[in-house]
């Protein structure tokens, strides 16, 4: 009976107070309107500052015990799924990014040496031709 007395508590905490800090008797009142709820002394909890404890414990909730009595607030483990799946996106897309990058950079390394060494080729072949028309305007005189 634990187990459904909790997964019926955690179940009103989810739903309705999801993102504010409610006091655990709020809760515990809207459980016990529903008449085929789990009563607390049919669990392993005798109190339900024992069971806010226990939900603080596992990580359920926050739990905080103020002048008014015990406040606890939602863990909401889907926002957190769908942040980190966000920043495992976002790092992905930067790694793409950065790839791309590095890409680019081999790309204009290459063509540079690709034009200097096209300018090497050039030179030599002008060089050749000087010579070549140099000496070919020697033998013509």
């Amino acid at each position: 009976f634990s187990t459904i007395f909790e997964e019926d508590f955690m179940e009103i905490v989810s739903r309705r107070f999801r993102s504010t800090s409610v006091n655990v008797n709020v809760v515990y009142q809207e459980m016990v309107r529903n008449r085929h709820h789990v009563h607390m002394n049919s669990t392993k909890w005798t109190t339900l500052t024992e069971f806010v404890m226990y939900l603080g414990k596992t990580s359920q909730v926050v739990a905080e015990e103020t002048e008014k009595g015990w406040f606890i607030r939602y863990i909401d483990r889907e926002e957190q799924e769908r942040h980190r799946q966000w920043e495992a996106k976002n790092k992905q897309d930067l790694d793409d990014e950065a790839r791309q990058i590095a890409i680019i950079k081999r790309q204009v390394k290459a063509a540079n040496q690709l034009a200097s060494s096209n300018k090497s080729s050039l030179k030599k072949k002008s060089k050749l031709s000087d010579s070549n028309n140099s000496s070919s305007s020697t033998n013509s005189q």
